[in-house]
């Protein structure tokens, strides 16, 4: 079972969340428009230290517990927002998949 999890882990969530910063990055006006989109980027800015440093397991094979969670209703406010701005959606979509799938 640990295997699965770790599969994924490196095969989904590592990317998905790696994607989904990245965009947070390049455009940090974001944060003032959808105001849980900063709690998002330090919920993977952790995820991914903590991936990148540990492979996102500890010694005994279990999950790393997480210490700032998924900020709830992000999905909402995001999909909220790009009702808004449909020319950034159709522009951006490849991003915008990461964020449909964590939600």
């Amino acid at each position: 079972m640990l295997q699965q999890i770790r599969a994924v882990t490196e095969g989904t969530f590592a990317p998905a969340n790696q994607r989904m910063l990245d965009t947070l990055l390049d455009h940090p006006d974001l944060d003032a428009e959808v105001s849980s989109l900063a709690k998002l980027r330090q919920h993977l800015e952790l995820w991914m230290t903590k991936y990148e440093r540990c492979s996102g397991t500890r010694r005994d094979g279990r999950l790393l517990a997480e210490s700032v969670g998924w900020p709830p209703g992000v999905g909402d406010a995001v999909w909220e927002w790009i009702e808004i701005h449909k020319p950034w959606h159709a522009a951006r979509g490849r991003h915008v998949a990461a964020v449909q799938t964590c939600g």
